[in-house]
């Protein structure tokens, strides 16, 4: 063997022996900073919380300790929301108006944050008149201050007819200034509801609780000290290190360093777990936290597996829409389930006429303009069909109706047209009328629903059996 294959061979040899010593170690060093959080009940937080004050975002009630039990004050939540959205600079010199009540009761560390939010819009109403910058937030609260961080408020304020009262069991204790937010938050990713389907909408929120819902919140913007990008290429022997594409075209290679860089990956259900570099792949989406071109922090998310160049064009079929984690899933014309991500400013058309991601249905013909693995336009073929199913929900905050298609087995949804007709035991009826359950068949026009015919799902019918077929998967008398 030639002296440069052996000394290849032998860099090889003892690159493989590195990974194979830190393998266990490699995902735990950095965050042993924090003491409070090695216990193996925090293994489900302990990425966020070392993802976000890595980034600058949180920080520890002391050098080595984090505090993840304790309840997260009103000026924290406030402060932490603008380091994320990377308006720290701007806090410089802010003073709090001299309309606001009680300012001295503000922390002075925090005075400039809060100055800050106040004219950004992020304190507002009730929560300027009373702002309790020392109260531990509630689980709204938090809801209220993440959307409007991200500058839904006014769509918040604009929305009727919220459904997130009936969403949960404790849908009544939520108030109902509040709901609209609580329900963007849910559609949006930033939180979520309990196991036992309540919200607990006055429950106080923790650092650790903080710490997941700022992470989320990362997903839907540019976060502070985040660099995100599509993989291009990954080495895991002579110089460990990921090369990605930034959102404007350009790449970026950034440095490995093993047993010290975190890497988490999300599963499916979209929890980050432990992860080593060769889990990273081509086309895979990343966050980035660097020192120079050192790559401190790694996590790969779920779905952004779309390899493509920026601002091409992407023919193809509907498989799937995750309003809940905002993204597309297609069948792209070369057979390869792509999936994308939706951005607010993502644009929807259905036969040339603006729409919404509501009108959208899976199996539904597109064409996407994509940057990355971000969809800027959606443009879609309107579908006209009949559907013949049970209703399982009728959303009237969004106008949309999910039935459960008898051909399929499937759940459908649809978007309500603003004229749609509605019938109900041979009668016209308000849509309101129509109850989970009931038997009806949709005419879906240019996607959206214009006529419904149904049938309770529960009512006295009088006559003679004349026969019974147990033919079908429904048995019909």
């Amino acid at each position: 063997m030639s002296s440069k294959r052996l000394k290849r061979a032998t860099i090889i040899f003892f690159t493989t022996l590195l990974l194979f010593c830190f393998s266990t170690s490699q995902l735990f060093a950095a965050s042993l900073k924090f003491t409070d959080i090695t216990a193996s009940r925090y293994d489900w937080v302990r990425p966020y919380i070392v993802k976000m004050n890595l980034a600058g975002v949180v920080k520890g009630m002391t050098d080595t300790t984090y505090g993840p039990d304790a309840s997260v004050t009103r000026e924290q939540l406030i402060t932490m929301l603008v380091r994320l959205m990377g308006w720290e600079s701007q806090t410089t010199g802010k003073t709090l108006p001299s309309t606001f009540p009680k300012a001295s009761s503000v922390a002075p560390w925090a005075r400039s944050y809060v100055a800050l939010a106040v004219e950004k819009g992020i304190v507002s109403g009730k929560d300027m008149e009373d702002f309790r910058p020392a109260d531990a937030a509630k689980r709204s609260e938090v809801a209220v201050f993440a959307v409007k961080a991200l500058g839904l408020g006014q769509e918040a304020e604009n929305r009727k007819n919220l459904s997130v009262s009936l969403t949960f069991t404790d849908g009544y204790m939520i108030e109902p200034e509040v709901r609209p937010y609580i329900e963007i938050a849910i559609e949006k990713g930033i939180m979520k509801g309990f196991p036992d389907n309540s919200f607990k909408p006055n429950d106080k929120f923790t650092r650790a609780q903080m710490a997941t819902v700022l992470h989320n919140l990362s997903k839907l913007t540019k976060a502070y000290n985040i660099i995100s990008g599509v993989v291009q290429d990954v080495d895991t022997e002579l110089l460990p290190s990921v090369e990605i594409k930034l959102d404007d075209g350009t790449k970026k290679l950034y440095t490995v360093k093993l047993g010290e860089t975190l890497i988490y990956k999300e599963d499916e259900s979209g929890n980050l777990g432990e992860a080593r570099l060769r889990d990273i792949k081509y086309g895979d989406f990343v966050n980035i936290i660097s020192s120079a071109n050192e790559a401190k922090y790694i996590d790969v998310i779920s779905g952004g597996n779309a390899p493509v160049t920026s601002d091409d064009t992407v023919k193809g079929t509907i498989k799937e829409i995750n309003l809940i984690r905002s993204t597309l899933t297609i069948k792209a014309s070369d057979n390869k389930e792509r999936i994308y991500n939706i951005k607010n400013q993502t644009k929807v058309y259905i036969d040339g006429n603006v729409a919404t991601l509501y009108q959208l249905s899976a199996g539904q013909s597109v064409k996407l303009t994509v940057s990355g693995t971000d969809v800027g336009q959606i443009h879609a073929e309107g579908i006209d069909t009949v559907v013949e199913g049970i209703i399982r929900a009728v959303n009237t905050s969004t106008n949309v109706l999910t039935i459960e298609n008898e051909d399929n087995d499937k759940y459908e949804s649809y978007t309500l047209s603003s004229n749609v007709r509605v019938y109900r035991d041979n009668r016209a009826v308000d849509i309101y009328k129509l109850t989970i359950g009931d038997v009806a068949t949709i005419i879906v026009s240019g996607s959206m629903i214009v006529e419904i015919e149904a049938e309770s799902a529960t009512r006295e019918v009088s006559g003679f059996i004349t026969g019974i077929d147990f033919a079908s998967k429904n048995p019909v008398l």
